[in-house]
C-alpha cells in the first residue's frame, strides 16, 4: 500500500471520528508535504522504511526554509521562517499519524514515538 493510500485511510478515520474538515485538511497537508520532501531528498516513501531520523531531517529542513506560501495571487510569497508553533504542529501531526499506523497494524510500532 502506498503512503498516500494510507493517508487516505487516515483521513477517513478522522471523518468517521467526527473531526473537523479543517483538521483533516491540516493532517493531509502535513503528511503530503512530508512524503514529497522524502521523495525529493531521495529517501524512501515506504511507510516501514521511514525513521525518526527522516522526520527530524524534515523538521530541520522546514525550520530552515524561509519561503512561505506558493507565490499565488491569493497568498503571495512571504520570506520569513516558520514559527515554532507551526513546527510543533508538524511534529504532532507526524507522531499522531505514525501512532495511528501502529494501532491499525500498518506498523508494529511507531518509529516517531520519541519525536519532539
Amino acid at each position: 500500500m502506498t503512503f498516500q493510500a494510507i493517508v487516505d485511510d487516515y483521513a477517513v478515520w478522522h471523518e468517521i471520528s467526527g473531526h473537523s474538515p479543517k483538521t483533516i485538511t491540516w493532517y493531509r497537508w502535513v503528511l503530503t508535504t512530508f512524503e514529497q520532501w522524502l521523495a525529493r531528498t531521495g529517501r524512501s516513501t515506504q511507510l516501514t522504511a521511514i525513521t525518526i531520523a527522516d522526520a527530524r531531517a524534515f523538521l530541520k529542513a522546514e525550520a530552515e526554509r524561509s519561503e512561505l506560501y506558493g507565490g499565488t495571487s491569493v497568498r503571495p510569497t512571504t520570506h520569513k521562517p516558520l514559527s515554532d508553533r507551526t513546527l510543533h504542529g508538524y511534529a504532532r501531526a507526524l507522531r499522531a499519524f505514525f501512532r495511528w499506523c501502529a494501532a491499525e497494524g500498518y506498523l508494529t510500532t511507531s518509529p516517531l514515538e520519541r519525536l519532539t
